[in-house]
């Protein structure tokens, strides 16, 4: 196993290439996301004893609003924390496939794609300019995915939140991984109509 960064960790060995891309930011950082969590948490804590207190009902209704608000960013919040503290993202070729996850607390929905039907790995165009791609870029987000390839006419995206030195490194060892899997699958076939 090698290390392309302090978050991203490469095993390659015959037949299978693992990829993992730690979710983890700078302590402060964390330490940082934690209070934000902890202020929210104490404000929703505010917001409940006023809904079930003696409120009259056209403040009742505003405030059972701003819960549901509170409790949608709350979820994310704790979400993205969870992500930072122990979640990543795994990509696995081996099989004739390339199978992209991401885990969080060991659990995780598993994409797989099949190596023939793969078109070019390479960078997300993101423009500087949008609001939405920088702020999809904080710590404070999970998202920011900055690799893609096509598979049946769609858009694939992973690699969420990379640097453009790891960007260019991924690139390199997913392309070659897919070329020696492919490459495996024709000898296989070979192999195969030979014995028949």
């Amino acid at each position: 196993m090698r290390q392309i960064s302090d978050r991203i960790s490469v095993d390659e060995k015959p037949g299978r290439t693992s990829i993992v891309i730690f979710g983890k930011v700078a302590r402060w950082k964390e330490s940082l996301l934690l209070f934000w969590i902890l202020a929210w948490s104490f404000s929703g804590t505010v917001f409940l004893y006023y809904f079930f207190a003696d409120t009259p009902q056209k403040y009742s209704v505003l405030l059972f609003i701003l819960l549901v608000f509170w409790a949608f960013f709350e979820i994310r919040a704790l979400k993205v924390f969870f992500w930072r503290r122990s979640g990543f993202e795994h990509i696995v070729i081996s099989d004739e496939r390339i199978i992209i996850s991401n885990k969080l607390l060991g659990r995780g929905k598993e994409r797989k794609f099949n190596v023939d039907e793969i078109e070019g790995i390479s960078e997300r165009k993101v423009s500087n300019k949008n609001f939405f791609a920088f702020l999809d870029q904080s710590f404070w987000m999970s998202g920011g995915e900055q690799l893609h390839f096509r598979t049946n006419k769609r858009d694939v995206i992973f690699g969420k939140q990379i640097n453009q030195k790891e960007q260019q490194s991924l690139i390199l060892i997913l392309k070659g991984s897919i070329k020696k899997e492919k490459s495996r699958m024709r000898k296989v076939i070979r192999k195969e109509s030979k014995s028949e």
